[in-house]
């Protein structure tokens, strides 16, 4: 976590302005599903009266056909606007967060390009040339765009996860109690899973990047190989970094598909929970039929931020050995000093 405070306060801190930005409207773009599922219990038990009088009103009257098509325009049209409004402020974010990123991603490959230019000699002896670049090029744009969506995430899903809550008690205490009981689950799978994913992700990476080193190297010295007959050799060599690379990605992929099925299975039971309980409620005349349903609504988005914020603490671990192999080469002492009693050369400088 050390590095990860590290890059947003030397490089995320510049671009504030257009994060703030970019968090606000994606919390407007998150909260949309919650507005509608509101919007919808309006729909059926205000306007359309679909569930009849609720059993607790002590005044109800019934709505004419008039007032409910009226009713019912101004349900399409502030749907309608909802959808442009969020459309057009999401294709705004989406022009800041490329400045964000290639701002960043600039700034990154210029500081490390220039680290490498003032390094000893002896340092691109002992590093392969294919991992540098790997670094240099590849590395320095991936710290960028996953340090950008986490922050903006982070903000945001923990924004939706409260703004959830507060609507599921005020909508139903006694059913909210049954979803929240389903959120320390969620923190089981993380402890479990998240960190063998840090493990195999930073093992990856490595390989990765030695994988490209030697690719790099063997193709740049192709006649040397050719001219002592070791292509078979070098084939070899190579299908066996392909191999253990292959055995990694298939290991993250099955560890990312017995923590999404693990979550998956919670977000269900928790909102069959929520669909029993709304019945028995409607069977009994204590909840209205847009009640339930604005409930279930919330209930299943409620989990949308739930899984992203445990979602998180993976890019997080990504983001973390992304760092870490950038400031390796940051944080080198720099060869190339000048002596405590060099001179200055006296301007301008001839011949």
């Amino acid at each position: 976590m050390n590095l990860l405070w590290r890059v947003t306060r030397e490089q995320l801190s510049r671009y504030w302005k257009g994060l703030v930005i970019r968090t606000l409207v994606a919390s407007a773009v998150a909260a949309t599903p919650y507005v509608f599922s509101m919007l919808g219990k309006w729909l059926v038990d205000d306007v359309l009266q679909v569930g009849g009088p609720p059993a607790a009103a002590a005044a109800w009257m019934p709505r004419s056909e008039d007032e409910k098509l009226g009713l019912l325009m101004v349900f399409f049209a502030v749907t309608l606007a909802i959808h442009v409004a969020i459309t057009a402020a999401s294709g705004a974010s989406e022009l800041i967060n490329a400045h964000i990123n290639e701002g960043m991603a600039f700034r990154l490959r210029s500081a490390v390009h220039e680290k490498l230019s003032s390094l000893e000699m002896g340092l691109f002896s002992r590093e392969q040339v294919g991992q540098l670049m790997t670094r240099t090029m590849e590395e320095t744009g991936l710290v960028p765009a996953s340090m950008t969506n986490l922050a903006v995430n982070l903000f945001t899903q923990a924004a939706m996860l409260v703004l959830g809550v507060v609507l599921l008690v005020g909508l139903n205490g006694r059913m909210a109690l049954v979803v929240l009981a389903t959120l320390p689950f969620y923190a089981v799978s993380c402890a479990i899973f998240l960190p063998r994913l840090r493990r195999v992700t930073l093992d990856q990476r490595d390989r990765w990047a030695a994988m490209g080193g030697y690719a790099m190297e063997r193709i740049t010295n192709i006649v040397t190989v050719r001219n002592y007959a070791q292509e078979s050799r070098e084939i070899s060599v190579f299908d066996n970094w392909v191999d253990q690379n292959l055995s990694l990605v298939r290991r993250q992929h099955r560890l990312n598909l017995y923590f999404g099925t693990l979550t998956t299975v919670i977000t269900g039971v928790g909102t069959l929970a929520v669909l029993w309980m709304g019945f028995l409620g409607i069977r009994a005349g204590r909840m209205q039929i847009g009640e339930v349903l604005a409930f279930y609504a919330v209930a299943a988005q409620l989990f949308v931020p739930v899984s992203a914020l445990v979602g998180l603490g993976t890019v997080t671990q990504m983001v973390e050995v992304y760092a870490r192999r950038m400031y390796d080469i940051l944080d080198l002492p720099d060869h190339l000093q000048d002596a405590p009693d060099a001179l200055d050369l006296p301007e301008p400088v001839r011949g």
